[in-house]
């Protein structure tokens, strides 16, 4: 069992390590460091933990509304000059997440295209 204090550290010392604030990919991904589960079930959240380490907290979790996600691909095409595709979605973290436009939709294919999307 982990001490508040011991994960405060490691998000510390991975935000150090990465010179921004850990994702939860980085910090599954490094050796001998608690998986986010373990900061999700002592803080109730990832965010939680973040917080709870002084650091920036890099993604809002949110309910989106269909209108919403068409408005972000409207602006996504226009931004790329293209229809924008999930990897768009995945590296900008404003937008929703590429899960959130499939469960919106049903899935990619039924995003709408370019201009369609209204």
């Amino acid at each position: 069992m982990y001490k508040d204090k011991e994960l405060i550290n490691y998000l510390k010392i991975l935000a150090n390590e990465l010179n921004r604030t850990p994702r939860m990919k980085d910090i599954n991904s490094k050796e001998n460091f608690p998986e986010c589960t373990v900061y999700k079930d002592h803080f109730g959240s990832w965010n939680n933990a973040l917080i709870s380490a002084g650091l920036k907290v890099n993604c809002y979790y949110r309910k989106w509304k269909k209108e919403e996600v068409i408005k972000w691909l409207k602006y996504k095409y226009e931004q790329l000059g293209r229809t924008p595709g999930i990897r768009d979605f995945d590296e900008d973290l404003q937008t929703p997440s590429k899960n959130t436009v499939r469960k919106v939709f049903g899935t990619w294919g039924f995003v709408p295209r370019g201009d369609k999307a209204k």
